[in-house]
């Protein structure tokens, strides 16, 4: 469970809660086996959390929770199983948007980390995410886009690095793309995962924000 503007370390410095199954009737959030907080004001741990599927191919599912620093986006991975006292500092990988993150980089991709299956067939899952707001009436300069990290993921990723990446970029129309991101389904029956990007305010003819959805196999 993400709070992004919890204030136990910091003004929004944000937590993160995690709470092992089984998990039966009302839970509180006191009540939770890993409790992540925030590491300076403003860091909104907890803009988004979820699964991130087995990254490292050691059989066991991993997570994610995305944040803030300085206003650009962090991603936050571990591995699990994960310890009752694990800090933000052991993050067992870390995706950053590196320098032009915001400007004309990535924007807004800590909202939305997705797990998204093994898209490669090398076994091992990989991890979808997207910047809506490069080029478009909302954000930045750059395109919007969706990132498409290859696992095994370990260690610093900078998003302006090409290794391990596959870029989805949206078509000239295609407003926010990224903004809604699935994946983890075999759509055309090869045995691989394929991925689906939206774009909210997609344009269709003389129309804005028809919105539309992209779906991606064979990648």
């Amino acid at each position: 469970v993400g709070a992004e503007f919890n204030d136990t370390s910091s003004f929004t410095a944000g937590a993160a809660y995690l709470k092992f199954g089984p998990v039966h009737g009302t839970v509180e959030l006191a009540d939770a086996d890993v409790v992540l907080h925030g590491i300076e004001g403003d860091h909104q741990v907890g803009r988004a959390v979820g699964g991130a599927g087995d990254v490292n191919g050691d059989g066991v599912d991993d997570f994610m929770i995305g944040a803030l620093s300085s206003e650009c986006d962090l991603v936050y991975g571990f591995f699990g199983p994960p310890s009752s006292d694990l800090t933000l500092s052991q993050a067992s990988w870390l995706i950053s948007g590196g320098e032009n993150c915001g400007t004309s980089g990535p924007a807004n991709f800590g909202s939305n980390p997705t797990a998204v299956g093994d898209v490669d067939g090398d076994g091992i899952d990989d991890v979808l995410l997207g910047s809506p707001y490069e080029e478009n009436d909302f954000g930045a300069d750059g395109t919007p886009r969706a990132i498409l990290l290859l696992g095994p993921l370990d260690g610093s990723i900078s998003l302006e690095s090409e290794a391990h990446q596959f870029q989805l970029s949206s078509p000239p129309e295609a407003e926010l793309f990224g903004k809604a991101l699935a994946g983890g389904y075999d759509l055309d029956g090869n045995g691989l995962s394929d991925v689906v990007v939206g774009a909210p305010a997609d344009e269709y003819g003389d129309s804005s924000w028809i919105g539309a959805v992209y779906v991606y196999t064979d990648l």
